[in-house]
């Protein structure tokens, strides 16, 4: 019986994915579902917040969108504290490993890298403070687990 270089080439893929696991049903990538996120350290002159709350995405090809809830905002003064926090998850995208979001506005955006049940990156988020100052832009890392 003779061997052709095809067949072997076939047999050696199989070996390969034998060894690995290969799947054809693993589908495609997904963000869909419930997140743990945290921001503990957005800043911007003098000005410190810290936010940790959960994304309930759904996406759709590239795209996703969701809403969020917080479990716990706090910003040291004038802003204080506030917990139950709620709103919407819009112009997500996750193309490759790069994720992009905004939660409520493009004033409040992300951006990072998707590993499976993580993402993390640096996020920046436009504020208005009272007084002479007017808004400010705090920035810092982000991360999220998929539960």
């Amino acid at each position: 019986m003779r061997w052709t270089a095809a067949a072997s080439c076939g047999l050696a893929i199989l070996a390969v994915c034998a060894g690995i696991g290969c799947s054809e049903s693993a589908g495609p990538p997904t963000l869909t579902g419930s997140w743990l996120y945290s921001a503990p350290n957005l800043t911007s002159n003098g000005v410190q917040c810290s936010v940790y709350a959960t994304l309930d995405l759904k996406q759709s090809g590239a795209d996703f969108s969701g809403t969020y809830k917080a479990a716990s905002v706090f910003c040291n003064a004038p802003f204080g504290r506030g917990w139950g926090l709620s709103g919407a998850v819009l112009s997500g995208s996750l193309v490759g490993d790069t994720v992009a979001f905004d939660l409520d506005s493009p004033t409040y955006h992300h951006v990072g890298e998707w590993t499976g049940s993580t993402m993390s990156g640096t996020a920046s988020a436009t504020i208005v403070v009272t007084g002479p100052v007017g808004s400010i832009t705090i920035t810092g890392d982000w991360s999220a687990r998929k539960q």
